[in-house]
This record gives structure tokens, sequence and C-alpha cells, in this order.
């Protein structure tokens, strides 16, 4: 289903909840196009998920600013 979305013109996949590493690492191999998650309470290390291959990581605001998370922009 993942690749249907890019090969209709999409440019990237938007997986909530996606938190294993390993899965993260599988998928991003087999797109052509950006992986992108949802941050959990679970998720401690943002440097972890992009070198398996997550280019963007979204969450609430509130759950951003409340736990850092290693994101440059967040300082």
């Amino acid at each position: 289903m993942l690749i249907f979305y890019l090969s209709t013109g999409a440019d990237c996949i938007f997986i909530p909840g996606l938190a294993d590493l390993n899965v993260c690492k599988v998928i991003s191999s087999q797109i052509n196009g950006s992986l992108n998650i949802m941050v959990l309470s679970n998720t401690s290390n943002a440097e972890a998920f992009f070198a398996a291959g997550v280019n963007r990581i979204s969450g609430s605001a509130f759950f951003l600013l409340s736990k850092p998370m290693g994101l440059p922009h967040l300082g």
C-alpha cells in the first residue's frame, strides 16, 4: 500500500506510531521518497531515527517542547 501512494505522485510516506528502528530501516530502503513518522512517548533519540532513514519527525507542539529529543532546531 505504501508503494501505491508513491506511485500515484506522493513524495513522502507518513506513518504515525512507527517506533521500531529496524522497520524504519526496511521501509526507507524500499521506498523512493521520504519517510515521516509521528513521535510517541517512547521516542527519545531523534538521531537514531534519522540514521535509520527517517526524514521527518512530527508530533504535537506540546510533546515536542516538553521532551528534549535532540532535535537541533529545539536546541
